[in-house]
């Protein structure tokens, strides 16, 4: 068996397996080994600012603006950063560095400095000199400026700025007088001031003189102070703008009222003529029927040309043309007073089922379809429209409504129509007859104007019986109601009945 073993192992073909098993067990061992080294060799062959992340050399990654540096960068390890803290340090850059603290390169003074910018993440602050009543010490930073000069008996020569401080001076006031008496002590008469070898007069100050007060000449503080005038500018600047705003007031309003004359007649000729009643006054006591409700139908205006005793006005008459047309459809939309732009404003204030304003529609009508555009942001967008179309050339309010009934709005334009044709107002106007009176046109007598008064209408009619001259106590008065043809109506007939 021993023999076996011993042949066994000597055997030729065995000894080489033994052989190549230990020369492969050593070859592993030496990779490994030579694995490791290279490892460490990789790590530490890494050149600067590059780290290894297991695979390969990576470069350091920077910090980003607004963060600092809190670990820097290792052979086998990257950049940690942190972020800056506001108001304390600031990051302008993207690599590594550490934060930056706000004062380290700031231009700010210690003190109370002027601020432009304030520390941020990624800037630091500016500043401009010093606050304002402070100046920049190099002691302290800046530092408060001296108290302001009294300005009676010191002169501020220097202002507090940032470069240095307040700098004040004694009062300097020059004489009026190129001579100051001078008294000798032995009471002889005063010299006047001796020339220098220069050939000049000095310039002597004012001596004291024994007086209640030695305060300085009021003529002198005037002029020698400056800002003694400042007020004195402001108040005449303040009153001459308000005397200009004050005259362009006045002349509006005297423009408004020159367009507005001829309205003014219009109202006093309807007044004098339309508002008048004729009562019936009997002296008997007996109780009969006024005439209070009843109007005196209106004369035409021709009538009042052709007759001026019974109309007395100071006012120059206009022509009835002119009349008709200015209180008529026929008025300028420019003589419109606020009141009557007030009542087109409402009735051209809704809207119509697509949403469009009626002063849209009216606007596009009348030609102002580009300028419309522009006023639908206006507080009042229908006031611009009367002031363009006041502005046009033969712009009435009959022009107007024609616009208005042509966009559909009829009910609209006759409601303004009825508001502004006075013709159809004076026309309606009609007298209530009274009670118990019998009308009897066939023998009315018309009653002559009473040329006693001065509007030219009859507030009093006498009914006198015809021999006796006395007030017919029985009689039967009948007033003549006009027919409503349309126009006025010249007189009223009366007939008297006798009992």
């Amino acid at each position: 068996m021993a023999a076996y073993v011993n042949r066994l192992f000597t055997a030729p073909h065995l000894k080489l397996s033994i052989t190549y098993e230990t020369t492969k067990t050593e070859t592993l061992f030496s990779l490994e080994t030579l694995q490791t080294r290279k490892i460490e060799f990789a790590a530490g062959d890494c050149p600067e600012n590059f780290y290894w992340d297991g695979k390969k050399c990576s470069a350091c990654s920077g910090c980003p603006r607004g963060s600092g540096l809190k670990e820097a960068c290792t052979k086998t390890q990257n950049t940690e950063c942190q972020p800056c803290i506001r108001g304390y340090d600031y990051s302008n850059s993207t690599g590594m560095e550490e934060c930056i603290k706000c004062d380290t390169f700031s231009n700010c003074l210690p003190g109370r400095s002027k601020k432009i910018q304030e520390c941020t993440l990624f800037s630091g602050p500016i500043c401009d000199g010093c606050e304002r009543d402070y100046y920049h010490n190099p002691v302290v930073g800046c530092d408060k400026c001296s108290p302001r000069c009294d300005g009676i008996t010191e002169d501020e020569i220097k202002a507090c700025t940032t470069m240095h401080d307040r700098v004040c001076a004694p009062k300097r006031v020059r004489p009026k007088t190129s001579f100051f008496r001078n008294v000798s002590k032995d009471g002889s008469q005063p010299n006047s001031p001796t020339k220098e070898e220069g050939g000049e007069i000095p310039l002597v100050g004012p001596e004291p003189v024994a007086s209640k007060t030695t305060q300085p000449r009021e003529g002198n503080l005037i002029v020698a102070n400056p800002w003694f005038w400042v007020p004195i500018a402001i108040v005449l600047l303040v009153a001459t703008v308000s005397i200009g705003f004050y005259k362009r007031r006045a002349r509006v309003n005297r423009r408004t009222r020159q367009e507005g004359d001829v309205n003014t007649h219009n109202t006093v000729v309807n007044i004098a003529l339309q508002d008048q009643t004729i009562p019936l006054m009997p002296e008997s006591g007996v109780e009969t029927s006024s005439l209070d409700e009843q109007r005196v139908p209106s004369r035409p205006t021709d009538e009042l040309e052709t007759n001026p005793g019974e109309v007395d006005l100071d006012a120059p008459k206009p022509s009835s043309e002119e009349l008709n047309r200015q209180t008529g459809l026929d008025r300028p939309i420019k003589g419109l007073r606020i009141t009557e732009k007030r009542q087109i404003m409402t009735d051209l204030g809704g809207r119509d089922t697509g949403g469009y304003f009626y002063w849209q529609m009216v606007a596009e009508e009348l030609g102002f379809q580009d300028e419309s555009r522009g006023w639908e942001g206006a507080p009042n967008p229908m006031e611009n429209l009367l002031k363009e179309y006041g502005e046009k050339e033969g712009s009435t309010i009959r022009g107007l409504i024609e616009a208005i009934r042509g966009v559909g709005l009829t009910h609209c334009a006759s409601q303004l129509t009825q508001k502004f044709d006075t013709t159809s107002r004076n026309n309606s106007v009609s007298t209530t007859p009274v009670q118990n009176v019998t009308i009897d046109n066939t023998d009315s007598v018309g009653i002559p104007p009473d040329p006693g008064e001065e509007n030219g209408v009859t507030d009093l009619v006498h009914l006198l019986t015809p021999g006796r001259g006395e007030i017919n106590d029985r009689a039967d008065s009948v007033i003549t109601e006009p027919d409503d043809t349309g126009e006025g109506t010249h007189t009223s007939n009366i007939t008297d009945t006798a009992v």
